[in-house]
């Protein structure tokens, strides 16, 4: 005879169901995943101005920009940046950005980015970062007198 036990039908069932329990939800968060890896970014950033203001004895700045608009054939424009990339700039590959409270963000804000300067005695500028990929919302907020970072994610 031919063909497969039940026992061995039920070891390949099981293999199956803890597989796509390990893949599924990996897949049904991707937005998170790519959000805490936004915020990783933008806290180093902030992280190695502040730290290279107050190693070098002169103010830094962390330059923050919303995504680069298509160019005129709609494909994302990788060749031709919009903003210069340098250190202390990070530029949003997709998520939306905002400066503090919603209310009081413009668009002309928006199309230019914001700063944070970091000073030598380690105070800056301060304010805070919203981040947005579909419904999770990550902000990250800078103290302006410690120059402190701290960030939290809300779903």
């Amino acid at each position: 005879m031919r063909g497969f036990t039940l026992i061995e039908l039920i070891v390949v069932l099981v293999i199956l169901g803890l597989a796509s329990a390990l893949i599924v939800p990996r897949i049904g968060h991707s937005e998170l995943s790519l959000l805490k890896a936004d915020m990783r970014e933008i806290i180093s950033v902030l992280n190695y101005s502040r730290r290279t203001a107050v190693v070098r004895g002169i103010p830094m700045e962390a330059q923050f920009f919303p995504p680069a608009p298509p160019n005129e054939a709609g494909a994302e424009s990788a060749n031709q940046p919009l903003f210069e990339k340098k250190i202390g700039t990070w530029v949003s590959k997709g998520a939306s950005l905002r400066w503090g409270d919603a209310s009081e963000w413009a668009e002309t804000e928006a199309s230019q980015g914001k700063t944070i300067t970091f000073y030598p005695e380690g105070s800056s500028s301060g304010g805070e970062l919203v981040l947005q990929r579909e419904a999770f919302i990550a902000k990250i907020n800078v103290d302006p007198i410690t120059g402190k970072i701290s960030a939290k994610l809300e779903e």
